[in-house]
């Protein structure tokens, strides 16, 4: 891939869906990826988001794919949980932390985790189908809100 094309499809990505995630500490950054090359796509999607300007501080980068609203925590926590597998789909790498960050080994020194939370393709070596993103009936949705906003204020039946 050429580096103008990955700048640019991963800028976009970048400039569309990066957030972070615990504000203010910066401890993680969500972004989606915006490319249609997967062979060195996620290891330079990760290495230039910890190295764009504050994004360097970030302890934890994870990626997920375009259709993921990464302003929406819990549909990030369920995509990931459901998309990556530990071996395959963790980086851990060494850089640049907060000077503030006590749980690096040294001064503003320390690890960092990349997570790819996209979907897999044959080419990456996932030779499954991948599942198709299901979503229940909006009247099922009311009826679990209801159950639940009854929960968070005690239960009474």
């Amino acid at each position: 891939m050429p580096v103008i094309e990955l700048m640019a499809s991963s800028g976009l990505g970048s400039l569309l869906g990066m957030r972070h995630a615990l504000e203010p500490d910066h401890l993680a950054a969500v972004s989606t990826l915006v490319t249609g090359e997967r062979s060195s796509s996620k290891a330079a999607f990760l290495g230039a988001c910890w190295g764009l300007g504050q994004l360097m501080f970030s302890k934890t980068v994870i990626v997920v794919d375009k259709d993921v609203d990464v302003q929406n925590e819990a549909e990030v926590a369920w995509i990931v949980g459901t998309h990556y597998d530990p071996e395959r789909d963790i980086q851990f790498t060494r850089g640049p932390v907060d000077d503030l960050d006590d749980a690096s080994d040294l001064q503003a020194i320390g690890s960092k985790m990349g997570i790819d939370a996209t979907r897999k393709w044959p080419s990456e070596g996932f030779n499954r189908p991948w599942p198709k993103k299901i979503a229940g009936a909006a009247e099922t949705a009311r009826k679990a809100d209801d159950v639940w906003q009854k929960i968070s204020t005690g239960w009474k039946p």
